[in-house]
């Protein structure tokens, strides 16, 4: 992943990362789903070619994760996203 703010994070306020926020390493891309924000990066193994994860083949997300604005994403399977004029969700 190639963008600006993307960072991977070993520390936090100037102390280690503790196990509940990703412990040893953690990736940080704010243009991305969640589910695209790994914790607890143990190893990596760098690629030529874009391989797609298990959310990205079976997720309701954009194929590469990165937010869809005006989109809302029920939590319930099956359900479809559908488009918002935006702001915060308060009803379904």
């Amino acid at each position: 992943m190639n963008q600006d703010r993307v960072i991977l994070a070993h520390s936090m306020n100037g102390k280690p990362l503790t196990d509940a926020h990703g412990f040893p390493l953690r990736l940080i891309a704010p243009s991305k789903y969640g589910y695209k924000n790994p914790k607890a990066i143990l190893e990596m193994e760098y690629v030529s070619e874009h391989q797609a994860g298990t959310w990205s083949k079976i997720g309701p997300y954009s194929q590469d994760g990165t937010i869809l604005p005006g989109t809302d994403h029920p939590l319930e399977f099956g359900k479809k996203p559908h488009r918002i004029s935006g702001g915060e969700i308060t009803g379904y």
